[in-house]
């Protein structure tokens, strides 16, 4: 559909009138524009200059104090802030103490310190600050930041010259906050007198403008054009081609438009005797059908060509075919196509012609010469059928054996060819030939949690942003899955192959728009180059893949290029998880427990479930190095379901020993959170082992709980009811929302050890702390420390009231029977 087809039903006074109030629109919004900055511009200038009035009468006072011995009286200077507050406007006035006063006379009242960096700014550079902003209730604010600068002629130079005070320094400067209202209403009213005085103008304007184009359209267009339609219109009703439109030769346009009738009359008046001794053989054939005569000019066209090109028999007689040119042939495949119907009278082949829609459809067409007793040329007879599914056909099977049908990529037939042909031509030309071997980072938790359908989209995002960072020589391949593979040849030096792979890293890094959320995904990239790092397509894949994995083991989102030893650490990954999946069926993994202390009485309230992997010839595996395992071949949930079906096994036979009655808190992953089935697979495991809700605690990081927060709170709310306990784990580290935190129906918030690490030392770290214990107890959460390895940490978290630790301090992570002998110690 044209989306300007609106206009073209318009008449021309309606265009010229839609044209002209357009503009005259376009100037009054541009000039009403000018008008309300100027304003603006006077009224900033006018608070501006009040809050330098303010600061030069808040130095006046302070100097009057100073001569009078009373500045050293806090409340002297908080009254003198009080009455300079009485000024119109103004709703804060502080005074700010530069370092040197400070230094002399002593830090002064709280509300005399530099608060924030417009304070700091305007004191260190000497020059004022103003910053417009808003207030919490939307009322327009102008900060000032105003210096205070010692001067020769300042009354109490000699005072401030016995404390070594500089004469050009910065002494302190003036905070001051404005209302604007008043000034933002001023500006309203003027918009509004401004739109008032417009609209009158439009409307008297319009008027007139469309009265007179009405005289002049009904002069000059209409009645000539109504005479031109009369004549049409008798031919039309009486069919005699005889007839002419009049030529008046008054109106330009008209008159050509007459003239132009006048021939096509003629035209049509001379073919249609041709026409009738054709017409029953060519209008029921299937095949379309062109007569056009000596000098290809259409004369006759059948039902199939309508029907095939859309095109109808009256807009094409009289034309030259090449109407349906689509620019698909060149010129000499034209010439070609001319010299042997010249020469032989005939032509026979696939041409691409575009439809009246503009549609570009494939025919096999046939062109043969009509010629008379002289051997001269009288029509030429074009037949030709639409092989549009023929060659859709043909396209999909090609597509098929060698393009991926979800991103429309090479697939790993095609892209194979053309690595061949690379080394083939790198070995005969010299040169080098690189290979990325790309796997996407947990995109499997993605596709898991979010479906196929979303995870398909971001695959074709990601492919589509993959063509934008490689050159034009090159080739990407969509291996299977989410893995790429991209090829470059010609390659001069491994910088080059680094350049491209960082580019590709960077296009990743913003996020992709899937569903209505905004995805961030990275690329682990493995990189070998011929002929350095082997010399067979099929190696050079290998190696490529080998460094892949070593670069998903230096934390993902980087690139590696291939080295002899990472083939061997290749092999040891893909052996360690097939150990990995045996270990699952054959009870290698065991659950360790790490207590957790109530900082007050010293009493054990809860543990930690913590994987272990015991492996028979390695030892223990790090959890880092299997938990990863686990994402990455898709066995995290069933991983995570075991721990929680164990932890809560052995917690009910705690409590039916007598042993302790505690609750033991699970670590949920991103998949086992976003499972459908969540609440009902927890209710279940709870049922089958017996153990009461409230003894059980579920651990979630803040990164999970702030994806799509509002179906977060769902899902929470969901397991409150169920009776579990909740915490955030690791707070700190993520990004949580303060009006989403209260009303997640959370029960404890686990402080990160990266902040309990230096939390007695670093000064950042100890006010983080302290901040989420205030924060976590306002909020009605207790507050855990996790990592607390030291006195100095447990003293620190006591006396700010954290309210329980867990650490290598107390205990490390032991296995059940050890920890019910940890516990029963404490109790004796």
């Amino acid at each position: 559909m044209n989306p300007l087809a609106w206009w073209d039903r318009l008449g021309v006074q309606w265009k010229l009138h839609i044209l002209i109030q357009g503009a005259l629109i376009l100037i009054f919004l541009v000039s009403q524009q000018w008008i309300v900055q100027r304003f603006e511009a006077q009224g900033v200038n006018e608070v501006h200059s009040q809050a330098s009035d303010i600061a030069d009468g808040l130095i006046n006072g302070m100097n009057m104090l100073m001569e009078t011995g009373k500045i050293g009286d806090p409340a002297n200077r908080l009254l003198l802030l009080k009455k300079m507050s009485d000024s119109p406007g103004v709703r804060e006035l502080r005074i700010v103490r530069a370092k040197q006063v400070s230094d002399q006379f002593g830090p002064g009242l709280s509300s005399e310190q530099a608060v924030d960096y417009l304070d700091r700014e305007a004191i260190e550079s000497g020059k004022p600050v103003f910053l417009r902003t808003r207030a919490a209730n939307g009322k327009p604010l102008l900060r000032a930041v105003i210096p205070y600068i010692v001067s020769e002629n300042f009354r109490g130079t000699n005072c401030l010259m016995c404390h070594h005070v500089k004469v050009g320094s910065v002494n302190g400067a003036a905070s001051i906050i404005i209302d604007l209202s008043r000034e933002e209403s001023r500006i309203q009213q003027i918009k509004r007198l401004l739109w008032t005085g417009n609209i009158a103008f439009q409307i008297g304007l319009s008027i007139l403008i469309a009265w007179f184009t009405r005289i002049v359209i009904v002069r000059d267009i209409e009645q000539p054009s109504q005479k031109l339609q009369a004549a049409m219109l008798k031919i039309r009703q009486e069919g005699d081609l005889s007839l002419r439109a009049e030529i008046e030769g008054k109106y330009k346009n008209i008159d050509e438009m007459a003239e132009t009738f006048n021939l096509f009359v003629e035209n049509l008046e001379r073919a249609t005797k041709d026409l009738v001794l054709f017409a029953e053989v060519i209008k029921n054939t299937e095949e379309a059908i062109i007569i056009s005569d000596a000098n290809n000019v259409i004369v006759s066209v059948n039902r199939a060509f309508v029907r095939i090109t859309g095109y109808s028999e009256a807009e094409v007689i009289g034309k030259n075919p090449r109407i349906l040119n689509s620019g698909r042939q060149g010129k000499e495949f034209y010439q070609a196509m001319w010299q042997s119907i010249k020469e032989i009278g005939y032509w026979q082949g696939e041409i691409w012609n575009r439809r009246k829609s503009g549609e570009i459809y494939p025919e096999w067409l046939s062109i043969s010469t009509v010629k008379n007793s002289r051997n001269e040329i009288m029509r030429h007879v074009a037949i030709f059928m639409d092989i549009t599914k023929r060659k859709e056909v043909e396209q999909r099977i090609h597509l098929l054996a060698y393009y991926d049908p979800l991103t429309s990529l090479p697939n790993r037939v095609l892209f194979g060819d053309r690595l061949g042909q690379a080394l083939a031509a790198s070995r005969r030309g010299g040169g080098k030939v690189a290979l990325l071997f790309l796997d996407l980072d947990r995109f499997k938790s993605i596709n898991d949690s979010l479906g196929h359908a979303a995870g398909d989209s971001l695959l074709q995002s990601v492919a589509d942003r993959l063509k934008l960072c490689i050159r034009e020589m090159d080739s990407i391949c969509r291996q299977g899955g989410d893995e790429f593979m991209v090829l470059l040849p010609g390659i001069e030096k491994r910088e080059d192959v680094a350049a491209i792979a960082q580019k590709i890293l960077a296009a990743m890094s913003d996020p992709h728009y899937i569903e209505g959320r905004n995805l961030v995904v990275s690329f682990s990239i493995g990189i070998s180059i011929y002929p350095a790092d082997a010399d067979t397509p099929e190696a050079l894949i290998q190696n490529a893949d080998a460094a892949m994995y070593h670069a998903k083991e230096h934390g993902r989102n980087n690139f590696q290029f291939f080295t002899p030893d990472m083939n061997a650490e290749a092999l040891d990954l893909l052996s360690l998880e097939a150990d990995f999946r045996r270990a699952m069926v054959n009870g290698e993994l065991q659950i360790y427990y790490q207590p957790q202390i109530d900082n007050a009485t010293g009493a054990i309230v809860g543990v930690e479930a913590l994987a272990r992997w015991l492996h028979p010839e390695r030892g223990f595996v790090p959890p880092s190095r299997f938990v990863s395992i686990a994402e990455e071949s898709g066995l995290i949930g069933q991983l995570g379901e075991w721990v929680l079906r164990t932890a809560c096994a052995q917690n009910r036979k705690w409590q039916e020993d007598g042993i302790v009655k505690i609750p033991v808190a699970v670590n949920l992953s991103a998949l086992q959170f976003h499972q459908k089935d969540l609440v009902e697979l927890i209710v279940g495991i709870l049922h089958e082992t017996g153990l009461e809700p409230r003894y059980l605690e579920l651990e979630l990081t803040e990164g999970i709980i702030m994806k799509n927060a509002e179906s977060t709170i769902a899902t929470l709310n969901a397991l409150k009811k169920a009776g579990v306990l909740l915490s955030i784990d690791d707070f700190g580290t993520g990004y949580s929302s303060l009006s989403y935190l209260k009303r997640f129906p959370i029960d404890k918030l686990k402080i990160d050890q990266s902040f309990i690490r230096d939390v007695a030392t670093n000064e950042n770290d100890a006010l983080i702390t302290t901040t989420i214990i205030s924060m976590g107890h306002n909020l009605r959460f207790r507050v855990i420390a996790e990592g607390v390895e030291t006195a100095e940490q447990i003293s620190f978290l006591k006396e700010h009231q954290c309210d329980e630790t867990q650490g290598y301090y107390v205990s490390t992570p032991l296995p059940p029977e050890k920890l019910v002998r940890f516990i029963q110690s404490r109790a004796a």
